[in-house]
């Protein structure tokens, strides 16, 4: 009932055909100048790495990994013997993937660690290499420390064409990984992930490291992308986007500078996680609930992380009855971490934020479903059905009125 109503009253943000083309237009202009100044670097480390000894080279597949030379060299320590382990079903396409068991000098035992390295995907990778996906989380396991749980770490290395991260295989401690398609999200299991996000949330308030992306530094979002990545999800899963919520989100593509400038307006930052859905967090047996995956970390207003976490990890049937209890305990957590009190915002101010941040997981889940596969369509069809009922339940779409006509 509020989706009809809000697609028939809205009228901010909506432009016109000759508004549209100007804006495309700039669009593909800035597209072109990021994309060409981005393509340099990255051509000339592919070169580079070609010319390189292969004996100097980050792997260019996941198999060049099972050389114990090759591991002993990036990991610091003499590796005896590496050999797979298995390889698990994979969701998202970002990475090529792999589980090992590597046998480290001096030790009778074999490690279980787990592997990525860039995509397959030559697209892809160019991608996530040129737009500084790969280096973001690197940066976060080489140069941070953080306050809670994470994978220790074997290997973190980068360069402008090639990366690669060895984790320890958490799985090897009995440690329970959740989706967000089978796990049943409890009230009680969503406040210990929402405490996790604010303890990381409290260590960087408003203090984010310079390795993470922020108002000077972060990938360009273009409109025209954005637009074609809707249109493909439409296309290839009829429905799962009602009319209103595609209205707002192109409302939204269009003018997501005036967007992106309410996220920066001066204020509470601290580092997000930035991609803080289910199945980047871990649940070990003493109820410790640890995270990584931290490939978008970003300067952000921390309810980013608590509205893209509810919105695509909770079932939305049942989110509704607890979702402003959640919101209070979050609040309630920066309180008893140590956040400064006269910082820490009001529920409404939170509330507001939560509205307005909802795009972003909107965003994201429509852009990875519909580019290049970066998102499988299970895991699409899942987390946007979900999204969906939280931006049409808590009216992002008034409050993108509100926004690009000034009341706000």
């Amino acid at each position: 009932r509020g989706g009809k109503k809000m697609a028939g009253q809205r009228r901010a943000g909506l432009l016109t055909p000759a508004g549209k083309l100007r804006e495309a237009l700039v669009d593909i202009l800035i597209s072109a100048l990021t994309f060409f100044r981005a393509l340099g670097p990255f051509v000339l480390d592919l070169i580079r790495s070609w010319l390189q000894p292969e004996r100097d080279r980050l792997p260019g597949r996941i198999a060049d990994l099972l050389d114990p030379k090759v591991f002993s060299r990036l990991a610091g320590r003499t590796v005896e013997k590496v050999e797979f382990s298995e390889r698990l079903e994979q969701h998202a396409n970002s990475t090529d993937r792999a589980w090992f068991k590597v046998r480290f000098s001096g030790e009778e035992k074999d490690t279980s660690i787990f592997t990525k390295i860039h995509a397959r995907n030559q697209l892809v990778r160019a991608l996530m290499s040129m737009f500084d996906v790969y280096r973001n989380e690197i940066d976060a396991y080489a140069n941070l420390e953080m306050p809670v749980c994470t994978p220790k770490v074997h290997i973190a290395k980068w360069t402008r064409s090639r990366f690669c991260l060895a984790l320890e295989d958490l799985r090897a401690e009995k440690v329970t990984f959740p989706n967000i398609w089978e796990t049943n999200l409890t009230e009680d299991l969503a406040q210990k992930v929402l405490t996790t996000l604010a303890t990381i949330h409290v260590k960087f308030w408003n203090n984010a490291p310079p390795g993470c992306w922020n108002a000077e530094h972060r990938p360009f979002r273009g409109k025209l992308v954005a637009l074609f990545t809707h249109w493909v999800v439409r296309r290839k899963l009829p429905g799962l986007i009602p009319d209103d919520v595609a209205q707002l989100f192109d409302i939204a593509v269009w003018n997501w500078h005036k967007v992106q400038a309410f996220y920066e307006r001066p204020g509470l930052k601290t580092m997000v996680h930035g991609d803080s859905h289910m199945g980047n967090f871990f649940f070990k047996p003493d109820g410790t609930v640890g995270t990584f995956d931290f490939q978008v970390k970003s300067e952000e207003h921390p309810i980013r992380d608590v509205v893209y976490f509810l919105s695509c990890s909770y079932d939305h049937e049942k989110l509704p009855a607890v979702e402003k209890n959640l919101v209070r305990f979050y609040l309630a957590e920066l309180a008893r971490l140590g956040a400064p009190a006269d910082e820490i915002p009001t529920f409404d101010q939170a509330w507001l934020q939560y509205r307005l941040h909802a795009l972003s997981p909107l965003y994201a889940f429509v852009f990875s479903g519909g580019f290049s596969n970066l998102m499988d369509s299970h895991q699409t069809v899942c987390g946007l059905r979900r999204i969906v009922s939280l931006v049409q339940r808590v009216d992002t779409a008034g409050a993108l009125d509100d926004l690009l006509s000034g009341k706000i």
